[in-house]
């Protein structure tokens, strides 16, 4: 029966349904309602088909195409009396379509099918449909492209039919093809979200756990941590579900614990540690549950194991140690005595790292002595099989367990030859039972063994076996994979003609067979063997069939870029290399844009990030063999993407050739000044451009980076895409992520959204804002030094140009790659991270002219800090109004602030409605009592910054009772609603020059706190003279109607007029934060 759903389950399939805009159809949950009624009582189908007959028959269609297709393709079928209810519902519709399809989708002999309907379509719809799906079935393994379309095809007619179930089935082995065999990613995901949608409407609590589990094995490959969890839990609740209505079925709660389990190293890799060990103790529960009534511990304890890594990883080594030991006496209920010895082992391992060396010893010696008893057994166990022949099956299944662990213990005993031999033993057991797969099995077994003894001919002519066998059975996958085991083989023994010609036999079965990726899988190793052999045209050629076909026939990027690197290498040494070049920067190109486009981190996965590096290196080395120094420098540049370009250096300067060893040797790959100019920038690009795809792309990047996106001023998904129907028309906002290696800009209106990766690193952008910050510090020494700056009459001015250095290219890097996002929007709010903060984005120059123009001079700038979004789209915003807003002025308590005095006495005659204090008025109390009434605070004072929000201070005047200091702590007690605009025109107000004070205790942040709607501050040390200048001209260009933002620029714009004080020193100083109106 359908059961109710709990409300965030609902939740969760609502957002899965917004992110995939796949909505489940009216239409569906009425067919998800009958067929609820016909699972309980199949004889309702009289009723229904005379009420609902549309319905009904699309319903009947649905399960007979599904019912075949869940057994075509063995997955599990949630309808157990599925028959009942199609032979009720057949009997009752009287429907000759569907009489016809429930013989033609029988999943018996068909001999006795009529004829296709010639007068419905469906009919010839429905017969292609199902053999699409049988082609699909036999082009699974090997062509995926044949079986792709095949199953495309197939999704098509199941939507145009209406077969809801039938479609998400068809949805689910697509999207497993889009993601085990082509990392397909992101269409894997729309298949996925399609098939969990429409089994949870029909309650398919077993299906929807399947898709739930390949969503969660997606979200890891994808390195989406988070998202990962949640549908492993998803998936275990499911399993939890069905235990719950079945509760004699063991099954359900292991699959339930193993669920769970997954949720928890997913969250774990997330980095939720506590979330994480919640998660595999519910694993543990459930599979102690399912232990308990099976009698069979064997999966208890792998995962008793694997939960003790996880506490071992958390430093918590006598839970792990805990957990060791139950698995231990689960273990004295196991027959599994190799898993055993793991426990043991393990155990060691515990000991030795809490320095318990003498229990570390006995564990050790305790894993000897289960592998001596497992070896031992399995001696006996052969001898059995060899000398009793009357045993049951089930007796000689466990015997040939026991052999075969008997095998692997004497491999872990360091004992081969013992190995080899009961093996060999074994084998001739199997082949006189007829066994294959038991026989390929072993003869694998024996290659390795063999290998390990370096006994290269041995080996070989174990696999060669192997694959015949698999041929001759029809195993062509398994006898695929067999040979390409079998190349270096053939390379260790070097006898090149007799495996030339085996090869091309091969070649020729799977080419015939229309095995592509097996044909391809020989042309590879062949290739490989005539290149060991110096036969370098030959491996070209089989070089390039291959990639060939892995390219256009099987669509598998990384065994294309696995070919292209052999493809190159052997180029390579018929010295051509700028075919080699051309050769990689094709597959290096498909397969980072394949990493772009999937939202994958390219340094995830260990064997994937291999491969890159590898093409990385012969591309370099192909590039500088070809002369061209400059693109070898451009891809290094491009390296610096990657966690793996230290080590991709090491290899370049141990490289055999000298040139390109040499090369490697100039490379910087720090990110210095030197090392990464203007045409180093990358060219940007646009991840998203729909508020949909945003908030897709903004989790994808919180699963990637998330102790950098969690400390973003403004979270993305949860604020910005939250609030996108209330941001101000007018208004643009601008906010970055950087990382190491990319920088990321979130562009967000109203009626629009982007995402863009931008074509520099974060290490480059805090190399630049690092320059740029020294370059204010010097200033501020020259001016402590009592040498002002001197004015601009020629742009050219030395103290000039080493300002505009880095602020050119900070615009470059952040502003220029997204600017014609900005449009008609009058005003841009940029939210910047703790790398970012102290950089002037107003101040950044546009051009390469001469003269300068400053973005100041184009547009309205303001700055978003942590919780001041809602003062942006707040209702409550309003502009200041001269006559009813009520000014108070502190200015100059200690009596060393001249110009700031000068300033108090200005702003008192601007606003009639003001109150002024200076010098020693400028107390606390004066201060406490206007906050109660003040909608406009000025502050020419001093105070105290620090990484601590607890620590700022702002220093008035001292007087009876009170040092004049007034603290975060007394700060936060005031309560104003009505304070729009703090303006702090000393030293350090908004941010600092220096680094180690750019944290979230800046004024600005702590004035918003209190409730102020805007602040505006000194992001470094002002000159006195200079402040008071830009705040008169500031508040009269208030007083005349204009915004916060609009007031500031053009306070700013006119002492870049005036030529005095126009070095961007004294005037970018300012910043408005909060509401720009």
């Amino acid at each position: 029966m359908l059961t109710h759903r709990p409300t965030t389950f609902l939740a969760v399939l609502l957002l899965a349904s917004i992110f995939a805009r796949v909505p489940v159809f009216g239409g569906t949950l009425d067919k998800a309602r009958i067929l609820e009624e016909l699972v309980s009582t199949p004889a309702k189908a009289s009723a229904q088909a005379k009420s609902n007959p549309t319905d009904m028959k699309e319903l009947t269609l649905d399960l007979i195409t599904y019912r075949w297709a869940v057994e075509a393709y063995d997955v599990p079928n949630d309808f157990e009396n599925a028959d009942a209810i199609i032979s009720a519902a057949a009997s009752s519709l009287s429907d000759s379509f569907i009489n016809w399809a429930r013989e033609a989708f029988s999943n018996g002999h068909n001999s006795g099918v009529s004829a296709i309907p010639a007068a419905d379509t469906r009919a010839s719809e429905l017969a292609e449909m199902k053999r699409q799906l049988g082609m699909a079935l036999d082009y699974r393994d090997a062509s995926p492209l044949q079986s792709v379309n095949a199953l495309t095809s197939a999704l098509a007619t199941t939507r145009e039919l209406h077969l809801d179930l039938t479609e998400a089935l068809v949805s689910v082995i697509l999207g497993r093809q889009y993601h085990y065999d082509m990392s397909r990613y992101r269409l894997a995901e729309e298949c996925y979200s399609r098939a969990g949608l429409i089994f949870s409407a029909y309650n398919c609590l077993e299906a929807a756990a399947v898709v739930y589990d390949d969503y969660g094995k997606l979200g890891t490959e994808m390195s989406r941590s988070l998202v990962a969890a949640q549908y492993y839990t998803l998936a275990a609740r499911q399993w939890s579900q069905l235990a719950k209505q079945k509760p004699g079925e063991s099954r359900y709660r292991l699959m339930a614990g193993r669920e769970y389990i997954r949720a928890g190293q997913a969250q774990s890799a997330s980095g939720d540690s506590e979330k994480a060990l919640e998660l595999v103790n519910a694993g543990l529960d459930k599979l102690r549950e399912a232990a308990a009534m099976t009698k069979s511990y064997d999966e208890l304890i792998k995962n008793l194991i694997t939960v003790s890594d996880i506490y071992r990883s958390q430093n918590n080594l006598p839970k792990a140690i805990e957990l060791l030991r139950a698995a231990v006496r689960a273990g004295e209920y196991s027959e599994d005595s190799l898993l055993v010895a793991q426990v043991y082992d393990h155990l060691s391992s515990a000991y030795n790292a809490t320095n318990l060396a003498v229990n570390a010893m006995q564990e050790s010696a305790r894993r000897d002595k289960v592998l001596t008893e497992a070896s031992a057994a399995g001696e006996s166990a052969l001898v059995k099989l060899q000398t009793d022949t009357k045993l049951l099956k089930e007796q000689q299944e466990k015997l040939y367990t026991a052999a075969e662990r008997g095998a692997a213990a004497m491999m872990q005993l360091n004992k081969p030859t013992q190995s080899c031999e009961l093996l060999q033993k074994l084998l001739v057991v199997y082949r006189q039972s007829s066994l294959v797969d038991n026989q390929i099995r072993v003869m694998r077994t024996l290659a390795k063994t063999f290998n390990e003894q370096q006994k290269s001919a041995e080996a070989l002519a174990q696999r060669m076996e192997a694959a015949t066998l698999a041929l001759k059975t029809n195993k062509k996958v398994l006898a695929a994979e067999i040979m390409r085991e079998m190349v270096q083989s053939f390379i260790d023994v070097g006898d090149l003609d007799n495996a030339l010609d085996m090869l091309a036999e091969f070649w020729s079965i799977m080419e015939q067979s229309g095995n592509v990726r097996g044909a391809a899988d020989i042309l590879e190793g062949r290739g490989t063997l005539l290149a060991s052999h110096g036969r370098y045209e030959p491996a070209i050629q089989d070089f390039e069939k291959a990639l060939s076909r892995y390219s256009a026939q099987i669509g598998d990027p990384w065994a294309a870029a696995g070919v292209s690197l052999k493809l190159a290498s052997a180029l390579g040494s018929l010295d051509r290399p700028a075919e080699a070049a051309a050769v990689l920067e094709k597959d290096l190109k498909e397969i980072e844009t394949r990493y772009s486009d999937e939202n994958v981190d390219p340094n995830t996965s260990p064997e994937r990030a291999r491969l890159m590096m590898g093409l990385y290196q012969e591309l370099v080395t192909a590039y500088i063999r070809d002369n061209n120094e400059e693109a070898a420098k451009g891809l290094m540049s491009k390296a610096r993407h990657y966690s793996w370009v230290s080590e991709l250096l090491g290899r370049l300067k141990n490289s055999t050739a000298a040139e390109v060893a040499q090369f490697a040797k100039s490379v910087d790959i720090m990110g210095g000044d030197d090392g990464e100019s203007d045409e180093d920038l990358r060219p940007s690009t646009i991840l998203s451009d729909n508020w949909p795809d945003f908030s897709s792309r903004c989790a994808t990047l919180r699963e990637r980076h998330p102790a950098q996106y969690n400390a973003l001023p403004i979270n993305p998904l949860f604020e910005l895409y939250k609030a996108r129907n209330s941001l101000p028309k007018k208004a643009l906002i601008v906010e970055y992520l950087l990382t190491n290696y990319a920088a990321y800009a979130f562009v967000c209106t109203n009626t629009k959204a982007s995402v863009w990766e931008l074509g520099v690193s974060g290490k480059r952008l805090i190399s630049l804002t690092s320059k740029l910050k020294d370059r204010i510090k010097a200033c501020e020494q020259s001016l402590s030094a009592g040498v002002p700056l001197p004015p601009i009459n020629d742009w050219r001015e030395p103290a000039f140009l080493e300002f505009r250095e880095p602020l050119a290219e900070l615009y470059k890097a952040l502003i220029e790659p997204i600017s014609k996002e900005f449009g008609s929007s009058q005003t841009l709010m940029f939210a910047l991270p703790d790398e970012l903060k102290g950089v002037p984005i107003h101040a950044l120059i546009s051009n390469e002219h001469s003269v300068p123009r400053f973005m100041v001079q184009d547009h309205q700038i303001g700055y978003l800090a942590e919780g001041m979004l809602n003062d942006l789209i707040s209702r409550d915003s309003r502009p200041i109004e001269q006559n009813s807003d009520r000014l108070a002025v502190f200015g100059d308590p200690a009596g060393d602030l001249p110009g700031a005095r000068k300033e108090a006495n200005m702003l008192g005659k601007l606003y009639f409605n003001s109150s002024v204090y200076v010098g020693q008025r400028a107390t606390v109390a004066n201060f406490i009592k206007e906050c109660d009434k003040a909608s406009i605070l000025h502050l020419a004072i001093h105070y105290n910054i620090d990484p601590n929000p607890s620590k700022f201070v702002l220093n008035f005047s001292s007087e009876a009772g009170s040092s004049g200091a007034l603290t975060m702590q007394e700060l936060s007690k005031i309560s104003n609603p009505h304070l729009q605009l703090v303006a702090l025109s000393a030293c350090d107000s908004a941010a600092s020059a220096d680094p180690l004070e750019s944290g979230p205790s800046r004024a600005a942040e702590v004035f918003s706190l209190v409730g102020a709607k805007s602040v505006l501050g000194g992001i470094w040390k002002v000159a006195d003279s200079s402040a008071t200048l830009l705040i008169g001209d500031f508040y009269r260009a208030l007083v005349r109607g204009n915004t916060r933002t609009g007031s500031l620029q053009a306070a700013q714009i006119k002492m870049i007029d005036e030529k005095t004080y126009a070095h961007p020193f004294y005037w970018s100083c300012f910043a408005m934060y909060g509401s720009p109106w």
